[in-house]
């Protein structure tokens, strides 16, 4: 679950919580001002863009999942109110070193209000929305949207993106005669004018969010050369990111009614009733908030029962905020809802549809809460553990319930909680509804160590932001207060988040620890590929960056990993909590991820995994399958790791019994470039390196078959 946030950018004026965004030259944000509702006025003109907490000064390419028959990236838009649209802008970037420049062309477009039968949203919002990625990696298992998007192009413009490696183009589209618009969907984008002879360029740019982008979306991309003609075959863009695509429009009038905040709530343990609160903005001088309504309906049954409010629980008729309580269901039910507002003027606005899932934990299974960003564990865990895995990305922020499960004496959990996750950041708007406040809920570890026999695994590059967001509120270097639990338990005296200066190129990535102490010892005797005494380890990515570390600790704190500079990175605390029998490990970096010491872009596999599972191993997890023998009963392809290749990488599968495998890659036109096995592999894990320095840069498919029978596809990015 996450927020979709509508930004809008006025050239003179702002709302409360949107923003007017002034650039400088190369296009950089260098200011955000915020002004008074009481300045709204006729004719406002406004940016509009949509993004998903990603920081917008920023711009990323679509790497991951840039295919070369994509001919169009388009967002499409849902102005808040009647409005001409005036123009907008489009960020496009070449990732590689592309050869040649490449022309495409700028445009905004009519969009038929309706796709087929259904709404925008529905076509691309929903759990079955085709996703681009899904279908390059899995073979299209949802079908793309075939009916036409575009009714008509309004204006395009020509432009021309330059050769060279991170080559950024901000492309602007000023249509001499605004489009009337009204209220209706419209679109802007970008399309190809020509194939690159390169098949590198030019890429779409998108918005960065470190908790990793999912629906609903506004951005969605169209899959064959057929240029403005055609249409067809559109699709979500990858994984709901955001493109960094705008648009110029200008009200007719000054907008009246927003719901400006609302409470998203997650997935949940809890059958109870839960609270949701929203905002609700009156912004026309003369009108006021007449009736706020929330709609739930249960498990898609089209039923859709109804609340009704009229007195805000704290503002007024102007800006007020209301709460309504969505009825509790039962384990495995999905409840939906949505708010809808009316003013004394006769508008109403109503906002997007949201859902959450009531789930269960498993008896004796510990549980594991992962950002969703798979490049920064691996899955070594999931598979020979018993753990329950809680996706933010997918299940939201893990709510009382979730932790009382896992906690001694409430839940029939193991007490193992596991945190590996990117970042700190305030989740619900209020603390309200959603039942939490900050990435690590402070409050919820503190109670689960205290009811004893519990261990706690926090892996976070901010882990003190994350545990001590409530009083400090930013990162930087801070005494730990002494009458803080993070003190007192996790024996945590000063610490540093996001220390930029503190990372050389050599140490950033060499880390030693005690090649004697029994949970790490195993690590510096030269596992793997690593040389004895060290692992190679990047802390952010594959280039030294910032870091966070432990300056000052108490005695009995043992420190685990140290930098090559002597940089405390992790630590581990036993006989914690007030039953005094509870133990935690800290760790300021991506240790699940160790990399072969000659070549940053491959990972040294066997490192890794032995490193999750002497940690696993401390805290007494038990196993799904012990290490060594078979995992599963049933045929699993794993990842590769990794799935952006310079090298070499490595191709793992498990077998329910002996079998005969083929193994072979091809290129995006489907046509074989390498047979990588053929052979008989026995039952259990298998692994098999493979190096790709014969191939050219590009997307390959790897093709997994058993006994004859195709069993999946996995994806790999070749760069050099």
């Amino acid at each position: 679950m996450c927020f979709l946030h509508i930004f809008i950018i006025f050239s003179n004026i702002s709302f409360p919580g949107v923003y007017w965004h002034q650039e400088s030259s190369d296009s950089k944000s260098v200011e955000v001002a915020s002004f008074k509702k009481q300045d709204v006025s006729k004719d406002t003109d406004m940016w509009l863009y949509y993004d998903m907490g990603g920081d917008t000064s920023l711009y990323y390419s679509w790497v991951n999942n840039y295919e070369s028959e994509l001919d169009t990236y388009m967002v499409w838009f849902e102005p808040p109110a009647p409005c001409s649209v005036l123009g907008g802008y489009v960020v496009v970037r070449n990732i590689y070193d592309s050869l040649t420049a490449h022309v495409f062309e700028v445009f905004v477009a009519r969009l038929n209000q309706k796709i087929g039968k259904k709404s925008y949203d529905e076509a691309f919002n929903s759990l079955d929305s085709p996703d681009w990625f899904d279908y390059k990696l899995n073979g299209n298992p949802q079908n793309p949207v075939t009916e036409p998007l575009i009714s008509s192009i309004y204006y395009s413009v020509v432009d021309t993106i330059f050769p060279g490696s991170n080559t950024i183009i901000h492309s602007y589209i000023n249509l001499p005669v605004p489009m009337p618009n009204g209220d209706s969907i419209f679109g802007i984008g970008w399309v190809r004018k020509e194939w690159p002879s390169d098949t590198l360029g030019p890429n779409a740019a998108f918005m960065m969010n470190l908790d990793g982008a999912s629906l609903p979306t506004h951005s969605v991309v169209h899959s064959s050369q057929t240029g403005l003609k055609g249409w067809y075959r559109w699709y979500t863009s990858s994984d709901g990111i955001p493109f960094h695509i705008y648009a110029h429009i200008k009200f007719y009038g000054g907008p009246n009614l927003f719901i400006t905040q609302w409470d998203e709530l997650g997935n949940t343990y809890s059958t109870l009733p839960r609270d949701v609160y929203l905002e609700v903005v009156q912004y026309e001088a003369n009108g006021y908030i007449d009736s706020v309504f929330l709609y739930y309906s249960l498990n898609s049954s089209g039923i859709w029962n109804v609340k009704y409010s009229d007195q805000p629980v704290s503002g007024d008729s102007i800006d007020g905020h209301y709460h309504f309580v969505i009825p509790g269901a039962s384990v495995g039910d999905t409840v939906y809802y949505y708010f809808k507002a009316k003013n004394t003027l006769g508008d109403s606005i109503v906002n997007g549809i949201f859902n959450y899932v009531i789930k269960r934990g498993r008896q004796g299974y510990g549980l594991y809460i992962t950002d969703g960003n798979a490049d920064f564990s691996t899955d070594i865990l999931v598979n020979l553990y018993k753990v329950d895995v809680w996706n933010v990305a997918e299940d939201g922020y893990p709510d009382s319930s979730v932790f009382a499960f896992y906690t001694s004496g409430k839940g029939a959990g193991k007490p193992v909680i596991i945190w590996n996750a990117w970042g700190a950041r305030e989740i619900s708007i209020y603390n309200y509804g959603c039942d939490y406040s900050t990435f690590a809920e402070s409050v919820y570890i503190k109670e689960f160590l205290d009811a004893g026999d519990a261990g706690f695994w926090l892996i976070d590059q901010d882990l003190g932001y994350s545990l001590l967001n409530d009083l400090f509120f930013d990162f930087g270097t801070h005494e730990i207060p002494q009458t803080s639990w993070v003190n007192s338990y996790l024996g945590i005296v000063k610490l540093t988040d996001d220390d930029t200066s503190a990372l050389s190129g050599k140490d950033s990535f060499r880390i030693t620890g005690d090649s004697l102490d029994p949970i790490v010892g195993p690590l510096f005797r030269g596992v793997g590929l690593q040389p004895k005494g060290f692992l190679h380890h990047y802390t952010l990515g594959c280039t030294p960056s910032w870091v966070g570390y432990f300056d000052s600790l108490k005695s009995d704190v043992v420190v685990d990993l140290i930098s090559e500079s002597g940089y405390k990175v992790s630590m581990r605390r036993e006989n914690i909590g007030s039953n005094g029998n509870s133990k935690a490990v800290l760790q300021t970096g991506y240790f699940s991820y160790i990399y072969d010491p000659s070549n940053p872009f491959d990972i040294d596999t066997l490192a890794a995994d032995s490193f999750v599972i002497a940690y696993a191993d401390y805290f007494g997890l038990l196993g799904a399958d012990k290490p060594g023998e078979c995992l599963t009963k049933t045929f699993k392809i794993f990842q590769p790791l990794p799935s952006i290749v310079s090298k070499s990488t490595t191709l793992r599968l498990n077998l329910p019994y002996k079998s005969y495998i083929n193994i072979y890659a091809t290129d995006v036109a489907g046509r074989v470039v390498k047979e990588i096995f053929r052979g008989k592999m026995e039952a259990g894990l298998n692994a098999i390196d493979w190096n790709v320095n014969t191939l050219v840069p590009g997307t390959y498919f790897i093709v997994y078959q058993s006994n004859g029978a195709q069993k999946g596809v996995r994806k790999v990015v070749v760069i050099k």
